[in-house]
């Protein structure tokens, strides 16, 4: 099945309570891996504000040796073609900013498609990194996840990126099938 394809077959997540389960949290992470307290939060999109089929925006925050801050977003769309298009802002989002971009391969099993960047915070005269970053979206049916990394020093795992990726692209298509998500994060 190809990813516009299996992008069709997924179903819209209605309900709070299924998106709201699809970060990992306590019993789902590696050693080393905690929710930060108060996530992940669920928030619907305001209405009578057009959203483009955005149905929930669901955050998460972790805290983890393997880099300074983790923040996860999980969008969930009404239909395919939003969240094809949610993709679509995401992944321009990523190539926002002053900073250059480069680009990582990121091969998320389950995902339709991804892209992936890493980026450095420099200072003012361009000889010291002050932060890098990685930074990535993947649409997963009806979800579209992004997920961004900060490290200093030193850079962000891609390696640690493409698995927490993969984990929750499964844990969406679980809570997309009327599952309750159980996919663990296993690094």
């Amino acid at each position: 099945m190809c990813g516009s394809e299996q992008a069709a077959s997924a179903a819209p997540i209605t309900d709070g309570g299924p998106a709201g389960s699809i970060p990992p949290g306590a019993g789902s992470l590696p050693a080393g891996w905690s929710l930060k307290p108060a996530f992940p939060t669920v928030e619907p999109c305001p209405a009578p504000a057009p959203c483009g089929g955005l149905v929930f925006d669901v955050r998460a925050e972790y805290d983890t040796d393997a880099a300074d801050g983790v923040q996860v977003i999980v969008k969930m769309y009404s239909s395919a073609d939003a969240a094809i298009a949610g993709f679509a802002e995401a992944k321009k989002d990523l190539l926002d900013g002053e900073e250059p971009r480069t680009e990582i391969a990121l091969p998320v099993a389950g995902a339709d498609t991804s892209a992936g960047y890493t980026w450095q915070l420099r200072s003012q005269d361009g000889t010291e990194v002050s932060n890098s970053w990685a930074e990535s979206a993947v649409l997963a049916g009806t979800a579209v996840i992004e997920i961004r990394m900060s490290k200093d020093p030193g850079e962000p795992s891609i390696a640690v990126l493409t698995a927490l990726h993969t984990t929750i692209a499964a844990r969406a298509r679980e809570a997309q099938g009327g599952k309750t998500p159980t996919a663990p994060f296993v690094l």
